[in-house]
């Protein structure tokens, strides 16, 4: 199925294989014990250095205004070096010199804060699918911020460095993946003429669940729970719309199988969402937070995110020959 005029610029690919082979060498060292990288900081530095050069095409690039494309010609250009500075980073202790190399990502993020800014503005009428994804561009620089406090070794309001790199996490896949994969369901929804009721209601919800998440985890365990409750219920109705709807109108066995493949995994990940609120409101944890880094982490990041994005370049690149 060819969604509108959108393709992907020719070289997508390039930044991704690049990027991940990094991230593979990495993981073999940190494996090894060459390097001491945990499995959440290498669950971060997929983000950067793949996530993100797998994202970037997907914007809606053709129908921005001349400022909107070059900044973010200007994004694709500085992304391959912004995320090998932040991989080098988490090399180093925390401390100025980490801190230094990782504003290098902050800067990249913010300059995507303010794209999404500009398209909301030239806009100026409010279309779900399109908002959300403005919100996953300015939710990517609030990750880019949590990560300089994380390399600093800064501690605001006495957080330990776990939960802070947890919260860079946070904005980097359920603020930035996961609302940007909303936002291109909405769009083939939309080509399909397929109901749009449950979706925008979902669209709102991943809008509203990430930072009512991150709130939470400052203000109360209650607005936690409630901000965790609407992103996983909002994420599984994106989900359902995926198997149930989007997968009617799409041909290509391999965008198939990476959708599903996403779709399931996003299930799954909200499944241990719900069991994690619910050990939070009850006073009774279900789900400890290793578990989650490692349950949660791994099926949010390399199922949803990974796969949903490959499934989305697989639909857009084949009609763009890349």
């Amino acid at each position: 199925m060819k969604f509108h005029s959108l393709m992907l610029p020719h070289g997508t690919l390039i930044p991704v294989i690049v990027g991940s082979l990094v991230w593979l060498a990495l993981g073999s060292l940190a494996l090894l014990g060459l390097i001491g990288l945990s499995l959440l900081e290498q669950l971060f530095l997929l983000a950067p250095l793949v996530i993100t050069p797998l994202s970037l095409p997907l914007l809606r690039i053709l129908e921005q205004q001349p400022l909107q494309y070059a900044l973010y010609r200007a994004i694709r250009a500085g992304q391959p070096v912004c995320a090998l500075l932040a991989a080098v980073a988490f090399l180093l202790p925390p401390g100025l010199p980490a801190g230094a190399l990782a504003l290098a990502w902050l800067g990249l993020t913010g300059l995507a804060a303010l794209l999404g800014l500009l398209r909301l503005v030239a806009r100026a009428s409010f279309d779900t699918k399109e908002l959300v994804i403005d919100a996953s561009l300015a939710y990517l620089a609030i990750g880019g911020g949590w990560l300089v406090l994380s390399r600093l070794g800064i501690n605001p309001l006495g957080f330990d460095e776990t939960i802070i790199l947890l919260t860079a996490v946070h904005f980097h896949y359920a603020g930035f993946a996961a609302p940007l994969i909303t936002g291109l369901t909405g769009h083939a929804l939309s080509a399909a003429n397929r109901s749009q009721k449950l979706y925008r209601g979902s669209a709102l919800g991943v809008i509203a669940g990430t930072p009512l998440v991150a709130a939470g985890i400052t203000l109360s365990p209650l607005v936690e729970v409630v901000g965790a409750v609407i992103l996983a219920t909002s994420l599984a109705g994106i989900a359902y719309l995926t198997r149930y709807l989007v997968l009617r109108v799409i041909t290509g066995t391999l965008a198939r199988t990476f959708l599903t493949i996403s779709a399931v995994c996003l299930l799954a990940g909200m499944l241990f969402t719900y069991l994690y609120a619910l050990g939070e409101f009850s006073g009774y944890p279900l789900v400890s937070i290793p578990q989650m880094v490692i349950i949660h982490g791994m099926l949010n990041s390399l199922g949803f995110a990974l796969f949903g994005l490959l499934g989305w370049t697989a639909i857009y690149g084949a009609s763009a020959g890349v």
